[in-house]
């Protein structure tokens, strides 16, 4: 992470920037324009821009006969049925091309046997130039009532037009076509908003399609990405099915092989070592792989597939390969590997020489030389595919875990609070037993520990480490007045860097403790630990008073870290803390987020209990004793004195402004205000953190990619403001633990939401705007100042208003 976190995607930051620009505070059109089902056919020549921009086109493709160039029948119309006429106009930057249609064709080539993977050969990608498609106007006949017949320009049965390639009308074959592209005559540049591609598999010569090759989803890859094409190069190309008929093989025509030399390239790599890198089982797996790489200086048509950091474990292979209706050889990765595939993430092997650059290192071994796939499902079996492929935690995508490693549960069933304000806390923890069956509650056999690293047998016989309690709370205090029935956000005031209590099981187990009591189980497993450490005690007034169990066992055989989700309770009484963003949406890109070296793992509510407004990053109390060269050289490249902490950079580590940060940090870098940070781990190590290079794989603007609906079109008048830096007249350490200080310097509660993801300083528009309307952005107000500050943003942006959150920010 930090300075070593790369981009999260390829997606161009001016696709972001642009998608995400601050709306201003009048009313317009909010892109829901639409047609009513049965009005007939509609002339999209004439038919309003932005009514047209927003429809939602589908198609058909009735008929294609190949005699010589190919002739396809076909209709298209809106998402009610409507008959759209009219698509036949010439771009306005070339009269003789089509402005909102392309189409393309190609084969799909069985492997030479049946270990050999299958391949789909394009009749149109015969050089290294563009189009991969074709779109000439005057092939076109718009018949004026929603359906055209577009003949090819290029007659694909003559292979002086077609590279040699040969027309075989027995193979399986693909038509696309593609509907996309700019509205003319628009007051303001508007493109069709919701681009299809109609697919049409056939065999030409008759029968049914029994050779397929649908190894993935495009629904698969729009979790991540929300919406190919939009997110990825290559826009109005929305389909994966799309996208594998012109990244094929055929990339490698017109390119020379360049090798790596002691593991690295030196130019752009069309054919790496023999791997064609447009390819796109090639292209994705490495992209995907991206900084776990072996070898160095990929550089794809610029796409440099070193730097990208993909955002979840990559053997995971089923988050995109999953078996189904929709995709048949979903398994292939798996049942039928190939050098292709596997050799993409794992490029320290050399197929051609049998070189292993990681031989000697773990399990790795010289292989031997395969010019072919024909051995290789000989000796990688599908069984120990999956093996070599399994995580330490189950997750979603990947449900099982080594042979013998416990999945454990945690489950919380109430939190009261006695008389002395100590939490009761009722719980227990089920295991599986190693087996995968279903879990039973475990009990506590061992003596306990203090140590901060339980040792093996501490609380359960086979586990070391220990899991534990966290206590959150909401409570107004000097420097941060709230009215009793508007607590809106964890504050932990009173507690050093506004963290809450931690309080390890182990150490309720020790004789003589301090901390607190445990007794149980009871008929259902359920223990109950008292926390009566003053220390922790849950204070007098405290609101949103709050539980969460978390942190992990280590397993002593197979020695592996046990995580767990988290799991959180309020207590009996209270209420609850706002829930805005739902954890298995994190899920959808990060599969099993886990924080803090795993103690911290799914659950996001989790995340709130320590990430408050009160916190700010902690690297100025930092000592350079710590910093290693690494950081230190990051440090002065970046322009601070490595020398001074109290230089360093300092930000918000309240979640709404880390997370937005962290998500939007090449467009914030753009804006010319990076989201960095220095955190401080003591004797661990001082971190420096530049998250500049993360560019979020889906649409920034849509914000229900994490977002529950509806839980963000306003923030509480009761939100807390956001500390970015923590200042007193005390040592860094002092005015940590005197948090809420006076002097802190604060942006206020709604618009940190927003100025998290536009950008502080640098996005001078966004912020003389939001200054201009009350709050305080840009370190510029102090937290004894606050009074004098109001955010006025409400007055446009919450629902129902002219400049709605949920209208400035239109995913496509």
């Amino acid at each position: 992470m930090g300075m070593q976190m790369k981009r999260l995607s390829l997606m161009a930051a001016a696709i972001i920037s642009a998608a995400f620009m601050l709306g201003g505070c009048s009313d317009g059109k909010d892109g829901r324009n639409g047609l009513n089902a049965g009005q007939g056919t509609v002339d999209a020549s004439t038919v309003a821009p932005e009514t047209l921009a927003a429809l939602q086109l589908t198609g058909q493709v009735t008929s294609v006969s190949i005699n010589s160039p190919p002739v396809v029948n076909f209709r298209i119309t809106d998402s009610n049925g409507n008959p759209i006429k009219g698509l036949g106009v010439a771009s306005p930057t070339s009269s003789t091309s089509l402005n909102y249609l392309r189409f393309t064709v190609a084969k799909l080539v069985p492997g030479a046997t049946t270990h050999d993977r299958d391949q789909w050969v394009s009749y149109m990608v015969t050089s290294t130039s563009r189009p991969t498609t074709e779109n000439v106007a005057a092939n076109l006949v718009d018949n004026g009532d929603g359906s055209y017949t577009y003949t090819f320009a290029k007659n694909i049965t003559d292979p002086t037009q077609t590279n040699n390639v040969t027309y075989e009308p027995t193979l399986t074959h693909r038509l696309v076509i593609q509907v996309s592209g700019s509205v003319p005559n628009a007051s303001t540049p508007i493109s069709l908003a919701k681009p299809t591609n109609i697919i049409y598999d056939w065999v030409p010569a008759g029968g049914a399609v029994s050779t397929k090759r649908e190894i993935t989803t495009t629904e698969a890859c729009n979790e991540c990405h929300d919406k190919i094409g939009v997110t990825t190069p290559h826009g109005g190309r929305i389909d994966t099915r799309y996208c594998v008929v012109c990244h094929n093989d055929q990339r490698r025509i017109g390119r020379t092989n360049l090798a790596s030399v002691a593991g690295a390239f030196s130019a752009a790599t069309y054919i790496a070592d023999g791997e064609v890198l447009g390819d796109f089982v090639t292209m994705v797996h490495k992209i995907h792989m991206g900084n776990k790489l072996t070898k160095t200086g990929y550089d794809y048509a610029g796409v440099t597939f070193n730097d990208v950091g993909y955002p979840q474990d990559q053997k995971n292979c089923r988050k995109c390969h999953k078996l189904s209706a929709a995709a048949p050889q979903g398994d292939n990765w798996k049942t039928k590997p190939t050098r292709a595939a596997c050799g993409a993430c794992h490029d320290n092997v050399n197929f051609a020489t049998g070189a292993n650059a990681l031989a000697g290192t773990g399990t790795h071994v010289a292989h031997s030389v395969q010019t072919t796939d024909a051995n290789c499902a000989g000796c990688h079996k599908t069984e120990d595919i999956e093996t070599a492929h399994l995580t330490d935690n189950a997750t979603p995508n990947n449900p099982s875990v080594p042979a013998g490693a416990v999945n454990f549960t945690y489950d919380i069933n109430t939190v009261s609070v006695n008389g002395s304000n100590q939490a009761v806390i009722k719980f227990r923890i089920l295991s599986d037993g190693g087996t995968g069956a279903a879990p039973t509650p475990v009990v506590f056999t061992g003596t306990g520990s203090t140590a901060t690293t339980p040792p093996a047998n501490a609380v359960i016989s086979g586990f070391s480490g220990s899991p534990a309690f966290l206590m959150a709370y909401s409570l107004s205090g000097t420097n941060q007045t709230i009215g009793s029935s508007n607590h809106y956000d964890f504050n932990n005031f009173g507690m050093a860097a506004a963290q809450p209590a931690s309080i390890r099981i182990a150490e309720l187990l020790a004789a003589g403790n301090t901390k607190g009591t445990i007794s149980g189980p009871d008929s259902s497993g359920y223990y109950t630990a008292t926390i009566t450490a003053a220390a922790s005690n849950f204070p007098a007034g405290a609101k949103l008073r709050t539980v969460g169990l978390q942190a992990y066992f280590t397993q002593v055989t197979p020695a592996v870290a046990r995580h767990t989700k988290a799991v959180v309770k309020t207590v009996t009484g209270d209420t609850a803390r706002r829930t805005v963003v739902d954890s298995d949406k994190c899920a959808k890109c990060h599969e099993w987020f886990e924080g803090h070296g795993g103690n911290r793992v799914y659950e996001i509510a989790i995340c709130t209990l320590c990430h408050v407004p009160n916190l700010s990053t902690s690297g100025r109390g930092a000592s350079v004793a710590n910093l290693d060269a690494t950081n230190n050289a990051a440090l002065t490249a970046a322009g601070y004195n490595a020398a001074d902490p109290s230089t360093w950079p300092e930000a918000s580590n309240n979640l709404k402004d880390m997370i937005h940060g962290i998500h939007a940090g090449s467009m914030r870098a753009a804006a010319g205000n990076p989201y960095r940070f220095v955190r401080d781990r003591g004797t661990s190590g001082v971190f420096y953190y530049d998250w500049s290079e993360v560019v979020f794989p889906g649409q920034l603007n849509n914000c229900e990619m994490c977002h529950k609906p509806g839980t963000y079109g306003t923030v509480s008048a009761n939100a807390l403001a956001s500390t970015n830096e923590t200042l007193g007249a005390g040592t860094v350490a002092q005015n940590r633990a005197s948090l809420p200080n006076a002097t802190d310097k604060v942006t206020t509660p709604l618009a940190a939401t927003c100025i998290s993801c536009h950008g502080y300083g640098g996005a001078v528009t966004a912020t003389a705007h939001m200054n201009s309307n009350g709050v305080a952005v840009n370190n510029n107000v102090l937290r004894s100042t606050l009074g004098t500050a109001f955010d006025q943003c409400t007055l446009c942006h919450t629902n129902d208003k002219v400049a709605a959150p949920s209208t400035v920010h239109k995913p496509q």
